[in-house]
């Protein structure tokens, strides 16, 4: 299986662990409105990101559902692509996913509840499309998963979430339709500041550190000032680049809103050193 899927999007031969070499091809059917090469392109693309130690499977079954979002961010919203199956052939085999593309949606009505903090104009006024745009999938996805929730972030809500449910409004067999859109955000509470630490600063001082962060202790917990510090202190050239989702632990206080961050440096030793990437971990517990 692994030896097929290493096929899915791209080549035209595999050569077999014995000395005879059997073809084998992708084909997409069912498409009428993508063609073959675009799917297959997506998909290619998805999976140079990828290294040969990853697992096979798992990575064709990812890139297979990319070329399907690709799809749904040109508006064919209930797009669907099959797992991928053998078809055997003479000396190989095909292996055909199918496509269903659907009809092509246009936006409709937004509908936004559970916003307090912010209200629902504000929130949709992140969003870029309006009613009767093509609705583009992967939009409405950077629109309330990170537009929406940095702006929470930043005013200390880091326990955004949100959640739509889409009314398909098509009648059976029309090419277009229209999809309104219902979201549910769950704001959660705001995080102050409880304490920041630093990891790897070697000689550098802790109070040092300090000076070069614009989060500070009893503070509203923002993502945009802790991106800003970041920023400064991988500039002093002190150490590595830090990035904000690895090289940062936040440690959430069980019996109150506060937050501990333990920020994780590398001591920089020349250009070709190797940046560190550690683990973002998120840890439930009650600070002193």
């Amino acid at each position: 299986m692994t030896a097929v899927l290493c096929a899915v999007f791209g080549g035209s031969t595999l050569r077999a662990q014995e000395a005879t070499a059997t073809k084998t091809a992708l084909e997409f059917e069912g498409n009428k409105i993508f063609s073959n090469e675009e799917l297959l392109q997506t998909g290619n693309k998805c999976l140079a990101d990828f290294s040969s130690s990853s697992d096979q499977d798992s990575v064709h079954d990812y890139c297979l559902h990319r070329v399907a979002s690709h799809m749904r961010s040109k508006g064919y919203l209930q797009a669907r692509l099959s797992r991928a199956r053998q078809v055997p052939i003479e000396n190989g085999f095909r292996t055909v996913v199918s496509v269903e593309e659907g009809a092509l949606f246009r936006l409709g009505a937004i509908t936004i509840e559970g916003a307090r903090v912010m209200s629902p104009g504000q929130i949709r006024e992140m969003f870029d499309l309006k009613t009767g745009d093509i609705a583009n999938g992967e939009d409405l996805g950077e629109w309330l998963f990170e537009r929406v929730k940095k702006a929470y972030g930043n005013l200390g809500y880091i326990q955004y979430t949100a959640e739509v449910q889409p009314k398909f409004n098509c009648k059976e067999g029309a090419q277009e339709g229209v999809a309104d859109l219902a979201v549910t955000i769950d704001e959660g509470i705001a995080y102050t500041v409880a304490s920041i630490q630093f990891d790897g600063n070697g000689s550098v001082g802790r109070d040092v550190l300090l000076r070069d962060m614009f989060l500070r202790n009893g503070e509203v917990f923002s993502q945009e000032l802790l991106d800003a510090s970041l920023v400064r202190l991988s500039q002093s050239g002190e150490f590595e680049t830090i990035d904000a989702d690895r090289d940062v632990d936040f440690r959430v206080d069980k019996m109150a809103p506060r937050l501990g961050l333990t920020i994780h440096l590398k001591k920089r030793m020349g250009e070709s050193a190797p940046q560190s990437q550690p683990v973002r971990r998120v840890i439930s517990i009650q600070l002193p």
